[in-house]
């Protein structure tokens, strides 16, 4: 497990390819909030949604 980059307890994506089973650690992605926001231009910037009235703690 080492040599794969393997841990206990770590998610992994399984597939098959030309008929062999491929494991494939998961690895999460690191977002920059910065360029995340530079994505946003007038074109794709959508109204405020309105999703009803809250049916849990939720606190607005």
């Amino acid at each position: 497990m080492q040599a794969a980059q393997l841990h206990l307890d770590e998610p992994v994506d399984v597939r098959e390819e030309s008929g062999r089973i491929v494991f494939e650690p998961v690895r999460r992605r690191e977002y920059d909030l910065a360029e995340l926001l530079k994505g946003i231009t007038r074109e794709n910037l959508h109204e405020e949604v309105d999703f009803g009235r809250p049916v849990g703690k939720e606190a607005w």
